[in-house]
C-alpha cells in the first residue's frame, strides 16, 4: 500500500484571488454607480435651470415670474426626490423685453454613495442657463437696446 504524503504538493494556488476579485467587482460597481449618479444629478440641474426659465420668461410682471419659476423648480425637484435644501437657485436679474435672463442651479449631492452605508462627502452640481424674456407682454419694457430681440 502507498502513502500519501501530507505536503502541498498537487495544491491548486489562486484561492487567495478570489477575495481580491470581489474586492475589484464591489470597487467597480460603486465607481460606475456613482459616475452615473453624476450624469443623473447633471441633467436634474438642467431640467430645474430650463423649466424656472421657462416659466420666468413667459410671465407678466418679474414677481409673477420669480413665483412661477421658484414653483417649476420645485416641481421638478420634487419628481426626482430631491429635498428643499439640496437645490439652490440663483434668480435672473434681468426683465426687459428681449433681456437674456440668466438663471444658476446648484445640487448638493452625496459625493460617494455606498449601500447600507448612506454618503460620504458631498459635492456641488452647478448649471447656468440663459433664455430670452418674451418680446410680446405688453407690461414688459424694453432694454433700451435697438437689437435686443435679433
Amino acid at each position: 500500500m502507498k502513502r500519501f504524503h501530507l505536503d502541498e504538493r498537487g495544491q491548486m494556488a489562486g484561492i487567495e484571488t478570489i477575495p481580491f476579485g470581489i474586492l475589484v467587482f464591489v470597487a467597480g460597481t460603486l465607481l460606475v454607480t456613482n459616475a452615473w449618479a453624476g450624469v443623473t444629478n447633471r441633467t436634474t440641474a438642467d431640467s430645474i435651470a430650463r423649466e424656472y426659465l421657462r416659466a420666468y420668461t413667459r410671465a407678466e410682471t418679474r414677481p409673477e415670474g420669480l413665483a412661477d419659476g421658484a414653483r417649476a423648480a420645485q416641481l421638478v425637484a420634487a419628481s426626482h426626490q430631491l429635498g428643499a435644501d439640496r437645490v439652490q437657485v440663483v434668480e435672473p436679474t434681468a426683465w426687459a423685453a428681449c433681456a437674456l435672463a440668466t438663471v444658476q442651479v446648484t445640487i448638493t449631492v452625496p459625493e460617494i454613495r455606498a449601500p447600507f452605508l448612506g454618503g460620504f462627502g458631498t459635492q456641488e452640481v452647478r448649471v447656468t442657463h440663459r433664455d430670452r424674456i418674451d418680446s410680446f407682454r405688453a407690461a414688459i419694457p424694453t432694454s433700451g437696446e435697438p437689437d435686443a430681440c435679433l
